[in-house]
């Protein structure tokens, strides 16, 4: 464990230096090794900083939503190790919407791209519906090629869960601001799907994890809010909060304000520390940003904590940071580790567990522009923090694969096709459904694991895909004509919620029932006194001859055959 550490960054023109247990923050506050990739003219930027973006700040992470829905991967870019405020990369571009030129332009604060690739005009489709019903999000094209920092490769939309604690309309009112619907693709309300009662919450055993975080034992959610839970908090529901944020590394829970005190503090709780926390002062201004190029603390332009119930975050007598959690803002010169205002990490300190955030202060505007409302930063924090939830990225994905496998050649009226599944995660599919269409020419005979056929659609239902899960199931199908059958099969499900698919490999099978005949067409004579017999032969259907000699093994031969050294006597 570290004690009470964080990384100190040194602002200003004075001699300074991390002392030993900041030094030792200094590997778990760093953001991931970014790769410098290339990007192609005709890459898709989305500005996020207050010259490109000043009003669209909020409504850019909808595009991004609905792009990740659509299944488009979506690059994160911060450039590494930059100080606060600087620039991430610059690309020449023209605007997308109406087609301005606007030259070289610089960007900051976090923006998101998508790579030329993948810019497909059904994309491109996309991207101009979603502006032509916005007016205030910009997205630029590039026009020249250029490179930038990628810290994150976003491939799936989150699964989001609001905990209705009395405040959950603080969630809502963030989430509409920036135009990310519910599962439904409504505004975000009490009915939406993801918007859980603390009963809901809690489920009704107090041994089994059985509530709604749980989908057949994977997490159902990516992603949960709290806003304000007032202490003191049920402890079943942080026990429940506890057991999915256990389940593996894909998951983030996000508290504000009270609802810091009522989980970090409870009985269940101790997740970024072992003795807790405390409101140690008011709101924490003004702020200063300690890791500027981790993608939690990405915003452009001033800062304002708000006021709260916890308004600046400290640490109990005696109490300390786990490993692998980082203070990512807290207030300008404050002593080391007091007045903290933005940290996440690790629950209990354990990389194989998934990832919490506390950010301080009761409720931040959805006020535009940016550069005259920062108390809009804030929210800015929380949306930052709902994609980093780790279940979106590419290296957190479940590896899902589909084999079959049937028989090359059969002269028997059935064909059985053999479908192998499996998930080496990561992370987990869910709904998973395997779908196989009976070839043309075939009839559905049975399916094993529960398959049932529809019209010649053959679909199983395998639910949740775990992490090193496995199955197989066959496929029989009868055939009335000879010919070759080939057929495929196709497994879909989703991750957050973005659906996916793959296909297997195509199997072809050759139907012959058909008996072939030979026909000798020369041979040598009866009585010969030649060591050396020529025989040519013909047969009914193409294929492979093979002969024998006194009763020796067949092998394969091809007409003219012939025999030398015969010994005298009957062959």
């Amino acid at each position: 464990m570290i004690r009470a550490s964080v990384l100190f960054v040194c602002f200003v023109a004075l001699a300074c230096a991390p002392s030993a247990p900041e030094a030792e923050q200094l590997a778990v506050a760093k953001q991931q090794a970014a790769l410098v990739t290339a990007f192609a003219s005709g890459s898709l930027i989305i500005p996020m900083d207050t010259a490109s973006q000043n009003n669209g700040t909020l409504r850019a992470f909808g595009l991004v939503d609905r792009l990740l829905r659509a299944n488009v991967p979506v690059s994160r870019v911060a450039l590494t190790g930059k100080a606060a405020g600087a620039i991430d990369f610059s690309a020449t571009v023209n605007q997308q919407e109406g087609g301005a030129v606007l030259g070289l332009t610089n960007y900051r604060g976090g923006p998101f791209i998508i790579a030329a690739a993948d810019a497909t005009p059904a994309v491109v489709t996309l991207v101009n519906t979603y502006l032509a019903s916005d007016t205030v999000t910009n997205v630029h094209v590039a026009t020249a090629p250029f490179n930038a920092d990628v810290q994150r490769t976003l491939v799936a939309a989150p699964r989001i869960a609001v905990l209705r604690d009395g405040n959950e309309g603080i969630a809502y009112g963030y989430l509409n601001a920036a135009n990310i619907t519910d599962s439904l693709g409504n505004a975000w309300t009490n009915v939406s799907p993801g918007a859980l009662t603390l009963a809901a919450a809690a489920g009704v055993n107090g041994g089994a994890f059985d509530g709604a975080l749980f989908n057949a034992g994977q997490p159902a959610f990516d992603q949960l809010t709290s806003m304000h839970y007032t202490p003191p908090a049920n402890n079943e529901v942080v026990r429940e909060v506890r057991g999915w944020l256990s389940l593996g590394p894909t998951t983030h829970a996000y508290m504000q304000c009270a609802a810091i005190d009522a989980f970090e503090n409870n009985v269940n709780g101790h997740f970024l520390t072992d003795a807790g926390i405390v409101d140690d002062g008011a709101a924490a201004n003004p702020a200063r940003v300690l890791v500027p190029d981790n993608l939690f603390a990405q915003f452009d332009g001033a800062f304002t904590v708000d006021f709260g119930a916890v308004d600046s975050i400290g640490l109990n007598p005696g109490s300390g940071l786990y490993a692998n959690s980082s203070v990512l803002m807290d207030r300008d010169l404050s002593t080391f580790s007091t007045r903290m205002i933005w940290l996440t990490g690790r629950i209990d300190g354990d990389l194989n567990k998934g990832k919490i955030s506390y950010l301080a202060g009761h409720q931040y505007s959805t006020a535009l522009p940016i550069s005259t409302n920062p108390l809009t930063n804030g929210t800015r924090l929380f949306l930052d923090g709902l994609y980093e939830t780790p279940g979106l990225f590419s290296v957190d994905q479940p590896a899902v694969t589909v084999t079959k496998s049937a028989p090359a050649t059969t002269n028997t009226p059935n064909i059985t096709f053999t479908i192998n599944y499996a998930n080496a995660g990561p992370g987990a599919a869910f709904g998973a459904s395997l779908v196989d269409v009976v070839p043309a020419g075939t009839v559905f005979v049975s399916a094993t694991g529960g398959g049932v056929n529809a019209a010649g659609t053959v679909t199983w239902n395998l639910g949740t895909l775990a992490k090193a899960s496995a199955g197989s199931v066959t496929l029989t199908v009868s055939v009335a004509a000879e010919g070759t059958y080939t057929n495929r099969a196709t497994i879909s499900y989703t991750v957050g919620l973005t659906q996916k698919s793959i296909s297997s490999n195509l199997t072809s099978t050759i139907v012959d029932r058909t008996v072939p005949n030979t026909t000798l067409t020369s041979m040598p004579p009866a009585l010969s006194n030649s060591a050396a017999a020529a025989f040519t032969f013909t047969g009914t259907e193409p294929g492979t001859f093979e002969c024998s000699l006194d009763g020796a093994v067949f092998a394969v031969c091809t007409t003219p055959t012939s025999l030398v050294g015969l010994a005298e006597g009957s062959h």
